[in-house]
């Protein structure tokens, strides 16, 4: 198999590759409907829409560069970006970003034979059967959107498009209307589905669970409702998933075993990941260590490998947030927030949340108010990094190294 649409078209003419409200389209049609892939590298602001879709497959199909940005950034996010791109000048087939250590996303840059590797591994942990149909619900600008559309691609299956955004009750319309097979989804849109007693179609046969942490509470509600969910997990880094838990042999915990071709260790609590769906590097750090072939990745990640090779994420080792399923770095919003004149410091970190996995909070130094702070923060960051929680003080804790004590503000949010 490969990233060619006029291969699938020749391999697979009358399969449906594309359905929406507007119809099918099958792979032959979808060959014949191309836009032309434009200079590289192209930068996209993608949408779950047709003519994005179309556009993507078309600069796989041409081996053009691209890179994709987050629908949700602001225009400030976006520009910031795009002139990273344009100093940087990414070869690589694909750029996502994602959030990291240094303040500002980082752009992971992923050749075409990493993603069609991690096709393929997807591929004989999940065989496509036919007639499939993946809905699209997850954003283009992660990487496990983009994956849906190389998976479709790889296998010659079938992508649906549905209402953007999550809603409980057009998400099921569109999983009906549209006849879907498989899905991807976060724990918290599983858990606003189950809140609103909402069932799986009967065509549904699996449900990738990643993007967080899933507390075994709220998987084992979903699979007593009927959802066949199989618990996940990756990294931007490595073309998205890594381990899988398997149809035929659900767990009540972890995320299952490395997928065919895919290497996992621990080593000091950490997960590393080693094999050839690794990233090239970073737009910023074109040779970050395990981005190299025959290297291990260390994801940043603590975990554990059970006597059967099963993973179980405990946990970030860094203070990276995430919340619904989106990375939040705290540097990112501290910096945001202290750039408003009446804030003198600012903690952000994450704290438990039941639905959200966690909620973005932060204490604040400074005479203001948190509504000031939310207006201050709209035209600078999505809305998902933005606190729902707040607290003021004084001074922020400090811990004996010098340091912010980063747990001492999190215990205080947390009450």
């Amino acid at each position: 198999m490969s990233f060619s649409v006029r291969e699938a078209a020749r391999e697979a003419p009358t399969r449906i590759a594309l359905v929406d409200d507007d119809g099918a389209l099958t792979w032959a049609e979808v060959a014949a409907r191309l836009p032309p892939p434009g200079a590289p590298p192209v930068v996209l602001t993608a949408h779950a829409r047709r003519a994005d879709v179309l556009r993507i497959w078309s600069l796989l199909d041409a081996g053009v560069p691209f890179a994709l940005l987050h629908a949700r950034w602001t225009a400030a996010e976006r520009a910031a970006a795009r002139r990273r791109l344009e100093a940087a000048a990414p070869t690589a087939q694909a750029v996502v970003f994602t959030s990291g250590s240094t303040g500002r996303p980082k752009g992971v840059c992923l050749s075409a034979a990493a993603l069609g590797a991690a096709a393929e591994a997807h591929a004989r942990a999940l065989p496509w059967a036919p007639g499939d149909r993946w809905l699209l619900a997850m954003p283009l600008g992660h990487v496990g959107g983009l994956s849906i559309l190389t998976r479709a691609l790889w296998s010659r299956g079938a992508v649906a498009l549905g209402q953007e955004g999550f809603a409980p009750d057009t998400f099921c319309d569109d999983l009906a209307r549209l006849e879907v097979t498989l899905l991807s989804l976060v724990p918290t849109m599983l858990d606003r589905l189950l809140e609103r007693g909402v069932a799986p179609p009967p065509r549904l046969r699996a449900a990738l669970l990643g993007g967080a942490a899933c507390p075994a509470e709220l998987l084992a509600r979903g699979r007593e409702a009927g959802w066949p969910l199989l618990p996940t997990y990756g990294t931007s880094e490595t073309c998205a998933q890594v381990a899988t838990q398997r149809l035929e042999d659900p767990r009540p915990e972890g995320v299952g075993p490395a997928l065919p071709g895919v290497s996992l260790r621990i080593r000091d609590d950490h997960v590393e990941v080693s094999g050839p769906t690794l990233f090239d590097g970073f737009l910023d750090d074109p040779t970050p260590e395990g981005s190299s072939p025959g290297t291990w990745y260390r994801t940043g990640d603590l975990g554990r490998l059970d006597a059967d090779g099963c993973l179980h994420v405990l946990g970030r080792s860094d203070d990276r947030i995430v919340s619904g399923g989106e990375n939040v770095d705290p540097l990112e919003v501290e910096a945001a927030l202290r750039s408003h004149p009446a804030v003198r410091d600012a903690c952000v970190v994450g704290v438990p949340d039941p639905r959200w996995g966690q909620r973005v909070a932060a204490m604040i130094v400074g005479d203001v108010e948190p509504e000031v702070l939310r207006a201050h923060l709209a035209p600078r960051l999505a809305g998902f990094k933005h606190p729902r929680r707040w607290a003021r003080a004084d001074a922020l804790p400090v811990a004996a190294s010098g340091k912010v004590d980063r747990r001492a503000v999190r215990d205080q949010l947390s009450g």
